[in-house]
């Protein structure tokens, strides 16, 4: 991802996870990284560069795939011009287990501004199998997201997936309500998720209500994601105000 002018070519992070007996196993990356200038820190002199990275791990192109339940992650990594970057430069992010679920991530701080700071953070997935092959969306400060777990049947295709909602600052919960979790048809601050001793917290992670989730896109303040079940499951999304612009296009072609 993102190589840095360094001489041999150096790759700015490699993704891998520690397994049993303390091996160390690469994960796939399969989709578009969603980039953006990072949301809190500025620019410097020079021609340092300053952008998040995000995207997420896992692959799902061959019959072996169906079966494979290696962890898979999400990762948002600041390219500062440091390189050779691993999962220990970043922050991790868990889900919270006063929440059913899993729904709610920590909000752990990612330490940007010391003498030896932290590069970004990560989730890793929960569920086995569960993996992201389609791209990440950028919205306001906000990584959507969505997950695959293919069925492992191998007399029927499909499976299910989960949709993410993530601060694109540290991997965290949202920083207000980001979408309809209480499905009423508005967003609004009676969508959180309630834990143990009544706290609440803007969740992060929901059931897809389709089969196998595509990519997303977002129009206005509604998300439209495809199903490999053949229908179009629509959420409602936090609205950004006085947006304004083209909201969409059609390319027409003479023959």
């Amino acid at each position: 991802v993102a190589p840095t002018t360094a001489s041999p070519p150096t790759p700015l992070f490699t993704a891998e996870v520690t397994v049993g007996g303390g091996v160390a196993t690469r994960q796939p990356i399969t989709v578009e990284p969603a980039i953006s200038k990072h949301p809190s820190q500025a620019d410097i002199a020079g021609n340092q560069p300053n952008v998040m990275v995000y995207f997420g791990t896992g692959q799902y192109l061959t019959q072996d795939d169906v079966s494979t339940t290696d962890t898979q992650s999400f990762y948002g990594v600041w390219d500062r011009g440091t390189y050779s970057l691993t999962r220990s430069n970043l922050q991790v992010q868990t889900f919270d287990p006063d929440f059913t679920g899993d729904t709610v991530l920590t909000d752990n701080v990612v330490d940007y501004v010391t003498t030896s700071p932290q590069y970004g953070w990560y989730i890793d997935l929960p569920d086995p199998g569960e993996r992201v092959v389609v791209d990440p969306l950028l919205r306001a400060g906000v990584v959507f997201f969505n997950s695959v777990i293919p069925s492992t049947n191998e007399c029927e295709g499909g499976g299910t997936g989960f949709q993410y909602t993530v601060s694109m600052e540290n991997g965290g919960p949202p920083e207000f309500p980001a979408f309809d979790f209480n499905n009423d048809g508005v967003v609004d601050v009676n969508d959180v998720a309630t834990g143990d001793g009544g706290v609440t917290e803007n969740p992060s992670r929901v059931a897809f209500g389709g089969d196998v989730p595509t990519g997303s896109v977002i129009l206005d303040d509604t998300e439209y994601t495809g199903s490999s079940d053949g229908t179009i499951q629509i959420r409602e999304v936090f609205e950004i105000e006085g947006l304004t612009g083209r909201l969409s296009w059609q390319e027409l072609t003479s023959f």
